[in-house]
């Protein structure tokens, strides 16, 4: 590098004016005196002065010599040989000029001191003159640089020496510096700096700078001119010695850069920036010094236009500055402005920069260095040809080739992707070639080089790094011990990667030992945190690989509490999310899933991706371990619907952020499971669908996303019974019979699939297909299930369900078979206790249909009268068989009493007691109703003139007491209730207990009961029975209002079993209300649609509703048409005869009186029940209105004798009356009335009675 300074002439001028350095003398001579030898002498010496000082150096040689000649022992010998040495110095012949001031520095005179300055002079230039020659002689570069070197330590000897002599000769003022230093002064500060610029340049940095700051730091010399040329050293100084901030400082106070140095100093304050980091600063400064330097050689332009003006160094420096190229420090000033772009990130503009400075510095020898960082930009930019052929001519360049490989390397590694290992693999092979030959090319520079040893570092932690990426662990924990052993200056950084280095190779026991050696080598170090998790992680990967839970267990435990401690004690620690992750992983495969699920919480949501992506999941994994498996209270249900809503948040989260994650179709069934545990437990219809909903639409996104098992046929399994759940019973079945063929009919859960297919058809009604699949699935599974000890206990579910389904299509013996050999396979187990009650179950309904079978007999109009005492003989027997068989249930029920009280099998046995005694209640009055409904025997006529035999009227019905075993049927309900009141069985004992008692008029004690179910029922859920009970009672009561209060909830699912069963209590409601339309819009369905037609107990009831309805509101024709349906749809309802009544009392409204006989005809014709006496008694109304007085009296006077319901025969008597008083027998009338009075005088008849008879008086 170059080191310009300012010229010394101006000084020396400044001495000649003081008279310091050349004498002046008279221009004339006395011809007349004539001259002595010495003053002969004297006047050659002052011509040698007279031509110096008017610039006419060679002239002043030649006078010097001649001086020297004639006088060589002169007195001014010294002054002339110091005058001969400028001259020549001047003239350029440095060699003679340093012969001159070597013999006048000998000698003591008074110029002695700028002698030996001019000396340090002439030696500094014989060296700039020596590095001038380096361009013309590149070959001779080493030996023209030592030549110089050796020049410029001479001069630095003595511009020493002139210093010291000055500093002798001239005393240094004391106090307050003078306003002008003396020019003394000035010699003294100019030798010290030129001194300073000597050590520089022969590399001593360190002594030129303290050289420099003995000036700067001394108040004697604040006014020196040269002060600033000190400053400017020091400057130059700190800046060899990396002291960036010092020297930007102390040159930064040059400003505005005015000097003849003024470019260069602020060339190097503008690296000390650059260097510093300060790369704003930078970028202005090397602006400003290519601005500086054009400015002065456009000022020069000028001033070489006036040559005159111009002393010949001024002229020689302007002329070198505009027609040389620019000097070294300029061009290294536009070489790092590229090198400053390339550090900003602006590599497009810093390859541009480069090439132009190639292009315009084709000699620099910063060209290679330049073509090298054109390859490093491109790298950067991805050009990878353009990269390659840049760096690849460097690969043996004695400097660069390092640099150069190492970025061959980057490249190769940079074009390849690392997702394709067949383009990846290669690259890397390759790239690690280049570093190994990157860290051969630097070792030998290493030695002598510091830049070189921290290039040697980075290309063996690359090298390390690279290998790393290549897996080619070995290698890379070779390299890093390399910089660890070598003690280079990323030691510290290389242990720690050789940490990391043998984890990714799984070598996790000597990583951990590594570990532990870098914290003792490096307790402080800023990269422990990154240690100590690579440590936890080592830990933690070494207990998933250990087979010994003992030592798996050990090694979790290690890694929490390593994680711990970076968790705690690190908390900035970059990848601290990481580490919890990595403890709460921990702590999950240790089963502490409540901790772990603290620590995955306090990961941030932001921050839940990448590597941590699966956070979301495996918290909601841990939040459902925690799910309580039953919820018995309200307060359990809302804690559990709390944390499977936040379970069901994250795993939605992370299937949206992660639809391709290994772990997506998991996370989905497990949102499935949330969303329908959820659901079940919500008690408003809306908000139960829309979790069922979710839950089905989580499953059937997993369904589709994978056909891997188990998760497609667990995902199948679940959508079906989340369709059952949400009533889609059609597609639920469709779902469960994929489980019946391959390749699901071979996964673990086909069995229970096809169990729950099965219970679907069997609530559809379709009992042969389930008894069909059942068989099938026996078949198939049962041998494998028996042989697997997980499943085993699924085989009696199986066959329980089997036998259902065979019971439930009617094949009772063999459905008693199955559950006969349950319950002695599995005696006092649960199977078993369960098949017992079923197996009761299983007789009540044989023995029921025996009933029904003999029932029907009896009832049948065409039996002679053998057969009816056949049936009824039958109908005695099977009731008697019935009633064993509850007092048999009540015995089992006691049995099971010690071993298994309150269990379900207990309490069905309850149960099935109370059902039979119900049925046994309505054996007991059945013989007097079949009796009573026989036909009479109609008796051969009578011979004319005989008097006709009054009719024998049928027996008066018992009082209203209860039958005994609806007594017994009501004792074992409110026992089942007693032993287990918050039962389901318990809810379902009330319900039909209820029925009871609002069958018989008591609607506040059934009230009481299903209120009673309401206080073991979960908050907000309450079954819809109980819901139909309440409005059954209210109904009962006369209470419409309430009664659709009750069911109201219920209509929000209107196509379920409950939801149809309430759309006729919202009917009756009507009816009671007289809100006719509305009632027949809520009836009309059960008419109209065909899904309606077919509800047992429902549909014909609410046909006849309907009717009524119809006819209320004078709607006559649908009335009847409504009950011609009845009829010919449900020929077997009970409420045919009510039909048939309707009818007539439709035809009686329309006055077709003889149409309304004939209905009701038929229904006395089918029974001698009470509807058959109100019949009877509209005949005689009809009869009357036809005012057929005969045949009305004989009509209304058959009720009096065949019927004996109190207020239709007073009613029917009163009739008969006026009947009789048309047919002018007011003794007949008489005789009625007073009956009357007789058989029901608190009637409301008695008063018409009373009336009549006054009537008569």
């Amino acid at each position: 590098m170059n080191f310009p300074h300012p010229s010394s002439r101006k000084l020396l001028l400044a001495a000649l004016a003081a008279g310091l350095v050349l004498t002046s003398w008279p221009t004339g001579l006395h011809a007349q005196v004539p001259l002595s030898p010495d003053e002969g002498a004297a006047v050659v010496l002052n011509a040698g002065r007279r031509a110096y000082n008017e610039k006419q150096f060679p002239v002043a040689a030649e006078r010097f010599r001649e001086f020297l000649k004639v006088a060589p022992n002169h007195k001014d010998a010294p002054a002339g040989r110091y005058g001969l040495g400028l001259a020549l110095l001047e003239a350029g012949d440095v060699k003679g000029a340093l012969e001159a001031f070597t013999q006048a520095a000998g000698a003591e005179f008074p110029e002695r001191p700028l002698a030996l300055y001019f000396m340090g002079a002439a030696h500094r230039l014989a060296g700039t003159q020596t590095l001038a020659q380096i361009a013309a002689k590149p070959n001779e570069e080493a030996a023209l640089r030592a030549a110089a070197a050796v020049s410029f330590g001479e001069a630095a000897k003595f511009f020493q020496q002139a210093a010291e002599m000055f500093t002798a000769r001239w005393k240094k003022p004391e106090g307050e510096p003078p306003p002008v230093l003396p020019i003394e002064g000035e010699w003294l500060v100019r030798a010290r700096c030129d001194q300073a610029e000597m050590l520089l340049r022969t590399g001593k940095a360190k002594e030129a700078g303290d050289l420099a700051w003995t000036v700067l730091n001394d108040p004697a010399w604040t006014k020196s001119r040269n002060r600033p040329l000190a400053a400017y050293h020091f400057g130059h100084a700190n800046f060899l010695q990396k002291e960036y901030v010092l020297a930007g400082r102390e040159l930064s106070q040059l400003a505005p850069f005015a000097q003849e140095f003024g470019v260069h100093a602020r060339y190097l304050l503008a690296r000390a920036h650059h260097l510093s980091g300060e790369l704003a600063e930078a970028g202005g400064q090397y602006k400003a010094v290519l601005a500086g330097y054009d400015e002065r050689k456009k000022t020069a332009q000028p001033a070489l236009q006036n040559p005159a003006a111009l002393v010949p160094e001024q002229k020689a420096a302007l002329e070198a500055l505009v027609q040389q190229p620019p000097p070294e420090h300029v061009a290294r000033t536009e070489f790092y402005s590229a090198v400053l772009a390339f550090d900003e990130g602006k590599q497009t503009d810093a390859a541009a920069m480069f090439a132009v400075f190639a292009q315009k510095y084709p000699k620099s020898a910063l060209l290679a260095e330049a073509q090298f960082r054109i390859g490093a930009c491109n790298v950067q930019l991805k050009k990878w040809p353009e990269a390659n052929a840049a760096l690849d001519p460097l690969k043996e360049h004695p400097q660069l080739a390092d640099q150069a490989l190492t970025w061959l390397a980057r490249a190769k590694i940079g074009a390849a992707d690392p997702a394709k290992p067949a383009e990846f693999d290669p690259a890397a092979v390759a790239a690690l070639d280049l570093l190994r030959r990157a860290a051969a090319k630097v070792q030998p520079l290493a030695a002598t080089d510091p830049d070189a040893k921290i290039r040697r570092a980075g290309i063996l932690m690359e090298l390390a790094d690279t290998a790393v990426l290549a897996k080619l662990f070995p290698e890379a924990v070779t390299n890093y011990d390399l910089v660890i052993n070598e003690k280079l200056d990323r030691a510290e950084e290389a242990m720690q990667r050789q940490v990391t280095a043998r984890h990714l190779a799984a070598q996790h026991p000597e990583a951990e030992a590594a570990a532990v050696r870098f914290e003792q080598t490096y307790p402080a170090s800023t990269l422990l945190p990154v240690v100590l998790f690579r440590a936890a992680e080592s830990a933690y990967l070494r207990a998933v690989k250990t087979a010994d839970p003992n030592g798996q267990k050990a090694a979790l435990a290690e890694a929490v509490a390593r994680y711990k401690r970076i968790v705690r004690k690190y908390p900035d620690f970059p990848h601290i999310n990481m580490a919890r992750h990595g403890l709460a992983t921990s702590l999950y495969r240790l089963g502490n899933h409540a901790e772990a699920a603290l620590t995955f919480a306090t990961i941030p949501d932001p921050d839940r991706s990448g590597d941590l992506a699966d956070a979301p999941y495996l918290l909601a994994d841990c939040l459902m371990r925690g799910f309580p498996a039953e919820t018995d209270d309200a307060i359990q249900a809302a804690r559990f619907i709390q944390q499977a809503e936040q379970a069901a948040k994250l795993l939605d989260v992370f299937t949206g952020a992660q639809p391709q994650s290994p772990q997506a179709a998991d996370a989905l069934l497990k949102l499935g499971y949330c969303q329908q545990r959820v659901g079940l437990l919500l008690a408003a219809p809306a908000d139960r669908t829309k979790a069922l909903t979710a839950a089905r639409d989580a499953y059937d996104k997993a369904m589709k996303l994978t056909d891997k098992e188990p998760v497609r046929s667990v995902a199948v399994f679940e959508l079906a019974k989340c369709q059952a759940l949400l009533g889609d019973a059609a597609t639920s079945a469709a779902l469960f019979a994929q489980f019946q063929n391959a390749p699901l009919n071979a996964t673990p859960n086909a069995p229970l699939a096809l169990l729950r297919l099965s219970v679907l058809q069997r609530a559809q009604g379709k009992t042969a297909e389930a008894v069909n699949i059942m068989t099938a699935c026996r078949q198939q599974h049962e041998g494998r299930l028996a042989a697997d000890p997980a499943r085993a206990p699924w085989v009696p579910m199986i066959q329980y369900e089997h036998a259902l389904a065979l019971k439930e299509s009617g094949k009772l013996p063999e459905a008693r078979a199955q559950f006969e050999a349950l319950a002695k396979a599995f005696v006092g187990k649960p199977e078993g206790l369960n098949a017992e009650w079923r197996l009761s179950q299983c007789k009540r309904e044989e023995t029921a249909a025996l009933i029904a079978t003999a029932r029907a007999a009896a009832a049948n109009p065409g039996a002679n009268p053998e057969q009816f005492a056949t049936a009824l003989k039958a109908l005695e027997t099977q009731t008697d068989a019935l009633r064993d068989s509850a007092d048999g249930y009540l015995v089992q029920a006691e049995q099971l009493r010690p071993m298994a009280n309150g269990s379900d099998a207990h309490l069905r046995m309850l149960y099935e007691a109370a059902w039979s005694f119900r049925l046994i209640s309505e054996m007991e009055t059945e013989p007097a109703k079949l009796i009573a409904q026989r036909p009479p025997v109609v008796a051969a006529p009578a011979p004319a003139g005989t008097p006709a035999k009054a009719p024998v009227a049928a027996p008066a019905p018992a009082p209203a007491a209860r039958p005994p075993a609806e007594k017994r049927a009501i004792e074992a309900y409110k026992k089942l209730i007693a032993i287990a009141p918050a039962s389901p069985v318990a809810t379902q004992a009330r319900s039909e207990l209820a029925e009871i008692f609002t069958a018989r008029g008591d609607a506040d004690t059934a009230t009481e009961l299903l209120t009673e179910s309401l206080q073991h029922t979960p908050a907000g859920e309450i079954p819809g029975r109980i819901r139909l009970g309440l409005a059954a009672a209210n109904i009962a009561r006369k209470a419409p209002a309430q009664a659709l209060a009750n069911v109201q909830p219920l209509l929000a699912a209107p196509d379920s079993p409950d939801g149809i069963e309430a759309r006729t209590i919202v009917g009756e409601a009507l009816i009671q209300q007289q809100n006719w339309p509305k009632a027949i819009e809520q009836l009309l369905p059960f008419r109209d649609d065909g899904k309606l037609h077919n509800i047992a107990g429902v549909s014909d009831r609410a046909v006849l509703r309907l009717a009524f309805a119809y006819s209320q509101s004078a709607q006559w024709a649908p009335a009847r048409q409504t009950l011609e349906t009845l009829l010919q749809r449900y020929p077997q309802s009970p409420w045919i005869d009510e039909a048939r009544y309707t009818i007539g009392w439709v035809w009686q409204n329309q006055k077709n009186y003889d149409a309304a006989v004939a209905a009701f005809s038929e229904v006395t014709k089918r029974t001698t029940a009470e509807i058959a006496a109100k019949a009877q008694l509209q005949i005689g109304l009809c009869r009357l209105e036809q005012k057929r007085w005969e045949e009305a009296a004989a009509a209304l006077v058959a009720v009096t004798v065949t019927y004996a319901y109190p207020e239709l025969v007073a009613a029917a008597r009163c009739e008969a009356a006026r009947a009789h008083l048309e047919l002018l027998k007011p003794a007949e009338a008489k005789k009625q009335w007073q009956q009357v009075l007789n058989e029901s005088p608190k009637s409301p008849w008695a008063d018409v009675a009373r009336k009549g008879l006054e009537g008569l008086k």
